[in-house]
């Protein structure tokens, strides 16, 4: 069976530091399933730091790094999903969402892969080392965040 080690050389949890029961629980989670190597990340508090009028305090700190968001909820099967999830997934895969709100219908590849065209709201997700620097330029665009004040930064991979 494939495990989430095997497949990411890293893990972090995003967590506020004072969100420690939400941190535990998630760790407890990744542990049930044999995952050990996740790491914490304390998480900026965008309204601490000043976060400009059109993103939310916590888009703000998923600016700084993203990963497992600590309000992620791993399904009970997630070991068995996950094995069967990844042997699918295209060899060429640049982002890969663990959960999203699609807000355009996505195409269906077959084996339970589906390709995005708008994903918001992911709690858990992982881009590809290729697809790294191309993924942080779009999300540090600021220009985009000023003349689309009513998104949130992660609409912006949609566009």
């Amino acid at each position: 069976m494939i495990q989430l080690g095997d497949f990411f050389d890293k893990v972090y949890i995003i967590s506020l530091e004072r969100c420690d029961d939400r941190r535990q629980r998630l760790l407890r989670q990744l542990n049930e399933i044999g995952f050990y190597k996740a790491e914490i990340f304390d998480a900026v508090d965008g309204a601490a730091v000043g976060a400009p009028g059109y993103w939310s305090s916590g888009d703000r700190g998923c600016l700084i790094i993203w990963f497992f968001e600590d309000d992620a909820i791993l399904d009970p099967k997630f070991e068995q999903l996950f094995d069967k999830f990844i042997r699918n997934v295209p060899k060429d895969w640049d982002q890969i969402y663990l959960g999203g709100e699609h807000l355009r219908v996505p195409k269906d590849t077959g084996n339970g892969i589906f390709k995005g065209y708008d994903i918001n709201r992911g709690h858990a997700y992982a881009v590809s080392r290729k697809n790294f620097s191309r993924f942080h330029s779009l999300v540090m665009d600021h220009s985009y965040h000023g003349r689309n004040k009513h998104k949130q930064w992660d609409h912006h991979l949609g566009v």
